[in-house]
């Protein structure tokens, strides 16, 4: 259920953490003293080599502390390895069978891995016990039912214990299973998605694959082209482990010895039977490996050598033969720090996926016609995660309900066929506070009309800017959201830039952006298509105000003027250039010549479509 493709978030320390490490400070306590708590804060600020590290000292203490191996876990969720970090939960309950973190770690991680029927099994025990992780189990177990299509069940689910509806998880499963039964009533409200510091993250309930509103018929989508794969991972390095060798039989303390490099590798990791055996921050072992711990028999024995964001490079291994050792087994592990284990358990509590809750609002607000904030929420999901199961396919629908040409774009224009003298003023960049401003006092002083080419992101800082040039009676479209060189990027990141300003451009004026101009006219095929499949017309021009930058100021209005013919689109800037400068002479001189100075929209007769209801207007 969960995508690899997650976009990563800014890690923040929570109020706990931010105490915890103020009280190490002050006591004097170290990371040495402690590696258990060490690792913990390291979790919490996205450490996860650090932590990993600290974890594995902890194991190499005490390897049969349950503690070590959750916080083993909780760094392998966070890169993404869910079986081995299903491994590692499941021997933290072998040393701890009632730890609630342990439950819940690996309750979750077989939700995320498909497997209901045990993942509803665990959060149904964990539930009907007392304590926080008791209620993070029941907004779990409802999550669960809710993927299986027993809505009834699940909103029952939410009411044991008292409090799992409150919860974030709680709150998106309500609405998603009052959504799959009353889809004209449901809201949903409170904050989207995740906050910082995400740990176990669980995707949709209702889209994910396998779950049962699919096969609901929800609401149909277009048929749109697939998204091309994520590259390949570069095949792993091969490691050759020197010592000990294929067959050996190994008892007490063993030193680890390989052939091999890997590039880029910040640590490496030793297992036995899929147990962690050691770590090193290089590859090599410097301190032998204590066998005594190791399951008996024959084993494989592994190194894996990982870069710093926990992505693996390199593997080898080898068969051995591990007798048996003189570990007292039934010794009690000590009990660990009180916040290590509730820090532990709060990590591993279950939330819905960055991107999820929004894509549930966009539904709601789509299904109940309200089409803008659909296509906000919508947007926001695609720019979070574009593979979270239709989120893609639903954008493109809604943005074609709301009258736009998507799958029918592609066009573009450089010059415009109109009768009479008139031409096209084009302004890119911006809103800006100075300069839009005095633009527009200057195109009303001459009766001139203009399409501004503005950036997602300064609308979302101006947004009082942009409803002003739509008041004045001109014409905005999409200079994309961050103004970077698109050809530069992966299709995928084209889509998300064009996605990202219409939907900025509708939510603050009320408009859907029609046309666009790639900044720095960087365009390929890669572009173009992705231009077509969102329903926008590339605008190039026939006079770009850069190309008269090294004229003396006093020439630059004359040079452009023999350059502009009737029917041309003239490039000028609202940034801080010289079209400022020389924008009123320029002005004067078109209105003098007898052109008319319009937005291309009005030279090419084509309608705008409105944020209402997909209805259309004549700007």
């Amino acid at each position: 259920m969960t995508s690899p493709y997650r976009q990563p978030r800014a890690p923040s320390l929570s109020r706990g953490l931010c105490l915890v490490l103020a009280l190490l400070a002050v006591t004097g306590v170290c990371a040495a003293d402690n590696p258990l708590l060490a690792g913990c804060g390291l979790l919490g600020t996205g450490q996860l080599a650090a932590a990993s590290a600290q974890f594995a000292r902890a194991l190499e203490q005490n390897p049969r502390c349950a503690e070590a191996h959750l916080g083993w876990a909780a760094a392998l969720l966070q890169q993404g390895q869910s079986e081995q970090a299903l491994q590692e939960c499941e021997l933290a309950l072998v040393l701890n069978p009632d730890s609630p973190a342990a439950h819940l770690g690996k309750a979750g991680i077989l939700a995320q891995l498909g497997r209901w029927e045990q993942a509803e099994a665990e959060y149904a025990a964990l539930a009907g016990t007392e304590g926080p992780e008791a209620i993070a189990a029941g907004a779990g177990q409802a999550w669960v039912l809710c993927a299986q299509g027993y809505f009834e069940e699940a909103l029952a689910a939410l009411n044991r214990p008292p409090g799992a509806a409150a919860t974030r998880l709680g709150a998106y499963v309500k609405a998603a299973t009052e959504f799959a039964q009353f889809p004209e009533t449901v809201r949903l409200a409170g904050a989207a998605g995740l906050g910082t510091g995400a740990r176990l993250g669980l995707g949709s309930c209702l889209t994910g694959t396998g779950a049962a509103w699919v096969r609901q018929a929800p609401p149909p989508v277009l048929d749109v082209p697939r998204l091309q794969p994520p590259p390949p991972a570069p095949a792993l390095v091969a490691l050759r482990l020197l010592s000990p060798t294929e067959g050996a039989s190994l008892r007490g303390r063993v030193a680890l010895l390989m052939a091999g490099r890997v590039n880029g590798a910040a640590y490496a990791i030793a297992r036995v039977g899929g147990r962690f055996a050691g770590m090193s921050d290089s590859l090599v072992f410097a301190e032998p490996l204590d066998t005594t711990a190791w399951p008996t028999g024959e084993q494989e024995l592994s190194v894996e050598a990982y870069d710093a964001g926990g992505h693996v490079l390199g593997r080898g291994a080898v068969r051995v033969k591990v007798q048996a050792g003189d570990l007292t087994l039934t010794e009690p592990p000590p009990a660990p720090d009180p916040w290590v284990a509730r820090e532990l358990a709060r990590r591993l509590m279950p939330q819905p996926l960055p991107g999820v809750t929004d894509q549930l609002r966009g539904e709601i607000a789509w299904r109940q016609d309200r089409l803008v904030e659909a296509q906000t929420h919508l947007t926001d999901a695609f720019r979070t995660d574009p593979y979270l199961p239709r989120v893609r396919q639903e954008l493109l629908t809604v943005s074609q309900a709301l009258g736009l040409p998507v799958l029918e774009g592609g066009s573009r224009l450089v010059r415009l066929p109109v009768a009479g003298r008139a031409v096209a003023l084009t302004f890119d960049d911006g809103p800006h506070p100075k300069l839009t401003p005095f633009i527009l006092d200057q195109l009303d002083r001459v009766g001139a009309h203009a399409t501004f080419f503005l950036v997602g992101k300064q609308v979302e800082m101006y947004p009082d800017l942009a409803r002003e040039i739509v008041a004045r009676g001109h014409e905005i479209a999409s200079h994309t959201y961050s103004h970077q060189n698109l050809t530069t990027v992966t299709q995928l990141d084209v889509e998300r830039e064009l996605a990202a300003s219409r939907a900025v451009l509708a939510a603050a004026t009320g408009r859907q952006a029609f046309y666009f101009r790639p900044p720095g006219g960087n365009y390929d095929g890669q572009v173009a298509r992705a231009v077509k499949l969102w329903g926008f017309t590339t605008v190039f021009w026939t006079c770009n105000i850069c190309d008269y930058y090294q004229n003396a100021k006093s020439h630059v209005v004359a040079g452009m003027m023999r350059r502009i013919e009737p029917g041309g689109i003239i490039l000028l800037h609202n940034g801080e250039d010289l079209t400022i400068e020389v924008l009123p002479a320029l002005l004067q001189a078109l209105k003098t010549a007898g052109y008319s100075m319009r937005s291309v929209g009005e030279l090419t007769a084509t309608r705008t479509p409105t944020g209402a209801r997909g209805t259309y207007v004549v700007e």
